[in-house]
């Protein structure tokens, strides 16, 4: 295996550290699962790492690859990572694994589990990218080690998709600490601290609360506007014009998150992205699909830069950058279906008597 993967990220010299987080991740020790879930640059990895570092916790972090899908390496490269703190902690169960003579995985477990039983010191481990792994093996193993570990044992999940795990049964039990993109994203006081104290650009009020409504707090599209701005004389006037359509926010979003989405998922984002509020009636409607609710409970669930807006998970909008590059990129490849697709949202609008967008919509689609 390659040792890489049990290296814990050093955190970077212009960090903002976020002491309110740290507070509810020292209440998650204590708790069985400390889960932390939003999309690519929300900054997951840097705030354990940063933790970790802060507190001295001993820790093991497993940053997990598509490689690690057999149940038989992930539960190697567990023990592995744990044997990089305590040194003979899980010999047998190697012994066992490398072992011709068969054996149930959750016996394997339960012999590394006697050894950790047997430590003094508490330690966590972490588990990084695990949307990664889509082993239904995989996950049933990590399941029964959560459910039966000892209190020696910490564990924590960063993850752009929520695992298939007991997680309703945990929070019910109050056995579960969940960070989520709303509380990753930066405040305008974080935002303050990176562009004014660490970077020193010496931005005024003004610019940076435009910073977090455009930014809406995510993290990397604040990286890479502050990339941006490095030359620029009148920054005011950047920070205002900035859009999904930045180039470097451009090629972030489009590598880290639509080259990685099925066919049938980017087009339903690509095509939606006109519709400025959205709910699974209206995208049928404009898209003539009939699955749209299921799509838009995987894109919530998968924290795919959208934001409900009532608490029955009926509409949703897209993060503003996000929208603003998904019908730039509709543009580009689809223009020719724009007014179709205006057209028929148009009229769903008029059949639920919500007549300013109904004509909005008419406006768009040339229907005057």
């Amino acid at each position: 295996m390659l040792w890489t993967k049990l290296h814990i990220p050093q955190p970077k010299k212009n960090v903002v550290h976020r002491p309110n987080l740290f507070e509810k991740l020292n209440e998650g020790f204590h708790r069985k699962l400390i889960l932390i879930s939003a999309t690519a640059g929300y900054g997951k990895t840097t705030l354990l790492s940063d933790w970790i570092h802060r507190n001295n916790i001993p820790a093991v972090w497993y940053s997990v690859d598509q490689s690690d899908n057999d149940p038989g390496e992930f539960l190697t490269s567990i023990i592995k990572g744990i044997q990089t703190i305590h040194a003979r902690t899980g010999n047998d169960a190697m012994e066992i694994l490398n072992s011709p003579m068969s054996a149930s995985l959750e016996y394997v477990v339960g012999i590394m589990m006697n050894d950790i039983l047997a430590l003094k010191k508490e330690f966590i481990l972490v588990f990084d990218d695990l949307h990664l792994i889509s082993s239904e093996e995989v996950f049933r193993i990590l399941n029964y080690i959560i459910e039966h570990k000892p209190r020696q044992l910490k564990i924590a999940i960063l993850t752009r998709s929520d695992p298939p795990l007991s997680i309703a049964r945990f929070r019910s039990q109050n056995e579960l600490l969940e960070i989520r993109s709303e509380e990753l994203s930066f405040t305008q006081s974080d935002i303050a601290e990176f562009f004014n104290k660490k970077l020193r650009l010496g931005l005024s009020g003004e610019d940076l609360s435009l910073l977090e409504q455009k930014t809406e707090g995510w993290i990397a599209g604040l990286q890479l506007t502050a990339i941006s701005l490095q030359g620029k004389e009148n920054i005011p006037e950047y920070i205002q014009a900035i859009a999904g359509d930045n180039r470097y926010i451009m090629d972030y979003l489009i590598e880290e998150v639509l080259n990685n989405l099925d066919h049938e998922t980017r087009e339903f984002l690509l095509r939606t992205s006109i519709l400025e509020k959205l709910s699974a009636p209206l995208c049928d409607k404009a898209l003539q699909k009939n699955n749209s609710q299921l799509l838009l409970e995987s894109l919530d669930r998968n924290n795919m830069f959208i934001v409900p807006l009532d608490n029955e998970r009926i509409w949703y909008r897209y993060h503003h950058l996000f929208g603003v590059l998904l019908e730039q990129r509709l543009r580009i490849r689809n223009k020719e279906i724009i007014p179709d697709l205006h057209h028929r949202a148009s009229l769903w609008f008029e059949e639920n008597n919500m007549l300013i967008h109904a004509i909005e919509h008419a406006i768009k689609a040339g229907n005057t």
